[in-house]
């Protein structure tokens, strides 16, 4: 029972710090300024990201300095990081516009997020906001829990968590998706920053199809999904198949059969550390 509410407590504890932060970014602007509109929401969302990141960053690195930090590492290029963040982003996306899912909450969420001009969504869900939730999720939630359980075990609380937490049904799948392919990635690189810019890719693709190129995955012809589809999985599997490379010890690198084998490892083992 002890482990279960500590297991709760590292989930969950980083989340209230983001929530309280927000809440005082939104009731201090209400008692300045009035209600914020639609317009407002995303770069105050932004600034409480930004804040919470602060504090949560700091949290962060005096965790790994509590436990010693370190860990194992691989070597994953940042041009192949971030071809699999536009991969998820067109792969996964095209696949539920498939699912007989309803599209209406997720239509008012857009509706606040695509609202702002262009240059505040890059740098808010592009930038600012993938940094807060990596913290929130991956770098306190993912990273202490996996101290206490093993990583499949980990991997699948982190993503639904993270799934939850996004509020509704289709981003819930979505986040859910690519919270499995974060934790994943933040164990077999034990780095925060690889997280962060998968993160921000997967999300600067998303802004730059709906704004710039007017494409909404609910609302695309299938013969376009099916490209979308394609184009991203195509890419995303590239991506993956070239990050599962290893550095050998004389530079050359093991190829894909072996670091499966490691990653199988990895979800399959008890925790060895503890």
């Amino acid at each position: 029972m002890k482990k279960i509410i500590l297991i709760l407590w590292y989930m969950i504890f980083p989340l209230c710090i983001y929530a309280a932060i927000s809440e005082l970014v939104f009731a201090g602007w209400g008692v300045l300024c009035g209600q914020a509109a639609e317009e407002q929401m995303l770069p105050l969302t932004a600034l409480s990201a930004g804040l919470a990141s602060l504090l949560l960053g700091g949290e962060y690195y005096f965790a790994r300095r509590r436990r010693g930090g370190g860990g194992k590492t691989m070597f994953c290029p940042i041009f192949w990081i971030v071809v699999s963040g536009v991969g998820t982003c067109l792969f996964f996306n095209a696949l539920l516009s498939f699912l007989p899912l309803s599209w209406e909450e997720y239509g008012e969420v857009s509706r606040i997020l695509y609202h702002p001009p262009l240059a505040i969504q890059l740098i808010g869900m592009g930038i600012v906001i993938p940094a807060a939730e990596e913290l929130v999720f991956r770098g306190l939630g993912y990273y202490q829990v996996r101290q206490e359980l093993p990583a499949g075990a980990a991997v699948f609380l982190s993503a639904l968590c993270f799934g939850l937490y996004h509020g509704n049904l289709l981003q819930g799948l979505y986040a859910f998706l690519m919270g499995i392919f974060l934790a994943v990635l933040f164990e077999i690189t034990d780095s925060i920053l690889a997280c962060w810019l998968f993160h921000a890719t997967a999300n600067v693709t998303a802004v730059v199809m709906t704004s710039h190129f007017s494409l909404q995955y609910g609302k695309m012809q299938p013969a376009r999904l099916a490209v979308a589809a394609f184009v991203g999985g195509a890419l995303f599997f590239t991506a993956c198949s070239k990050m599962m490379m290893i550095p050998g010890s004389k530079g050359q690198k093991i190829r894909c059969k072996l670091a499966c084998k490691r990653i199988f490892e990895l979800v399959t083992r008890k925790n060895t550390e503890k």
